[in-house]
């Protein structure tokens, strides 16, 4: 099975679990936390213990339960590491902290926006798209900014699979497909 598949199973799970909870903020934070933690050189040594079939699945699990407790994860989050090393699938938190990020937007009704600009923005204009974006979509957003010294002017913003590209380089590239299908 496909390692995205795998992770979406685990994350669509997990996320059904914390709505029936009432806690799948919290459960996403302490998923991001040990996708953190497996993510540094010192959990990648973690990781290959965990998946080391040199050690008794008995070892694994007592290895999981330390971490849990050192994470300071809650039951539901302990059982569901648990569960990743037992399946052989932790490998691939990174990939469900990611798929659950997604899916605890959708439930709390809300998007993630990124604005790209030449420069640093002010916060007033940053406000400003954020409040457009909202009241074009109904939802909550997060925005990001990114500094990218590769656009001439203008904004580039991005929401979801969506890119709405009003820099200069676009607008640009716009005049000179308009003036080339003229020519020819």
């Amino acid at each position: 099975m496909k390692k995205s598949t795998v992770a979406k199973r685990f994350a669509q799970a997990l996320i059904d679990i914390g709505k029936n909870d009432n806690a799948y903020e919290k459960y996403g934070e302490e998923l991001r936390s040990l996708a953190s933690l497996f993510n540094e050189a010192e959990g990648k040594g973690i990781e290959k213990l965990l998946l080391n079939p040199m050690y008794s699945a008995e070892e694994r699990r007592k290895l999981a339960d330390t971490i849990s407790k050192k994470c300071e994860l809650s039951d539901t989050m302990s059982k569901f590491f648990s569960l990743t090393v037992e399946k052989q699938v932790v490998h691939i938190i990174g990939a469900m902290a990611d798929v659950y990020s997604r899916l605890a937007d959708e439930v709390a009704g809300r998007i993630r926006a990124t604005v790209e600009a030449p420069a640093t923005l002010n916060d007033s204009l940053l406000n400003s798209i954020k409040d457009k974006l909202k009241a074009e979509t109904g939802k909550e957003v997060v925005l990001t900014f990114k500094e990218n010294k590769e656009l001439i002017g203008g904004l580039v913003v991005r929401v979801g699979d969506t890119i709405l590209d009003g820099s200069v380089k676009a607008q640009l590239e716009n005049i000179k497909d308009k003036l080339l299908e003229g020519v020819v």
